[in-house]
């Protein structure tokens, strides 16, 4: 059994729920914060800038990611055997706060360190730049 709870109402349910439930084997119970993971938007922007950066540095996009990852680290908190460990994890397993100071790091460093200015998600421009390397089949 899983149980999404939303507010204080929901959790009495829950817990009414499993209140009722005949446990005849160890049973998890678990309790962990549902987060969003990136949006598809996050996820285009990012693959837009590390083929546009591949465009401009000849590094692989992959590479790149791979630079970026060890250069600016994601982790999520886990819980193993009652302690709490801060573990990497990839853009995939990030939510959306995560990948936004994720990208946030690489414009920063691409800009000042690089002299390489990225693509501003936001504007037109940047649709037209991923339909470009989409139709060059490099997205």
């Amino acid at each position: 059994m899983k149980i999404k709870v939303l507010n204080n109402q929901e959790r009495e349910e829950a817990f009414n729920k499993f209140k009722e439930k005949d446990i005849k084997k160890a049973t998890w119970v678990e309790q962990s914060e549902i987060r969003r993971k990136r949006t598809l938007d996050q996820n285009a922007g990012y693959w837009l800038w590390m083929t546009y950066l591949e465009d401009q540095t000849g590094s692989t996009k992959m590479d790149l990611h791979d630079y970026f990852l060890d250069r600016h680290p994601i982790f999520k908190e886990i819980e193993v055997n009652n302690k709490i460990s801060m573990v990497r994890i990839g853009t995939s397993q990030a939510n959306t706060k995560q990948m936004s100071i994720h990208m946030n790091e690489i414009d920063i460093e691409v800009s000042s360190e690089w002299g390489i200015m990225l693509p501003d998600l936001s504007t037109h421009k940047s649709i037209e730049m991923y339909n470009y390397y989409r139709e060059k089949g490099l997205i």
